[in-house]
């Protein structure tokens, strides 16, 4: 199994959340090039990578939604539901699954709104087995001679 890049992971987490079908764009671009709203702005922040015993790679991160509502000002409804359909999306089941198979863990969710803003933050765990190449022959033919006494 190959290692799951970061770019994926975040792939991941945003296809997770167009399951959804909110009709909301969801963008991982620098929200400074602009956006629309209503929006959801995804990163994947403070990505850890360990080795685990020269057999796994397990990396450890955390995943940053930011959902700007339609209405600046009137929009605390917009929130609530936006925090309800997250906590299902994200929660329900813990865990994101990739393309490779492997299971992103997902943990300790923190929801605030600053500024009119909903955050919603979750850790990730991944461990993936590392690409093994085997260096000895197989055995073609093992013939053994008994002789029966």
């Amino acid at each position: 199994m190959t290692i799951t890049s970061s770019k994926k992971i975040l792939e991941a987490v945003i296809s997770k959340l167009r399951e959804q079908n909110t009709g909301i764009s969801i963008t991982s671009q620098d929200i400074e090039e602009g956006f629309k709203r209503p929006s959801f702005f995804v990163s994947l922040e403070n990505l850890k990578a360990e080795n685990y015993m020269s057999s796994f790679q397990e990396k450890t991160g955390d995943i940053r939604i930011a959902f700007f509502p339609t209405h600046k000002h009137k929009n605390q409804e917009e929130i609530l539901d936006t925090q309800d359909l997250l906590s299902e999306t994200f929660l329900k089941e813990k865990k994101i699954v990739l393309e490779n198979g492997s299971c992103i863990e997902v943990s300790e969710v923190d929801i605030d709104v600053v500024d009119k803003v909903l955050h919603f933050d979750f850790k990730i765990w991944l461990a993936e087995e590392y690409e093994r190449e085997v260096a000895a022959e197989n055995m073609e033919e093992l013939v053994i001679n008994q002789e029966v006494e």
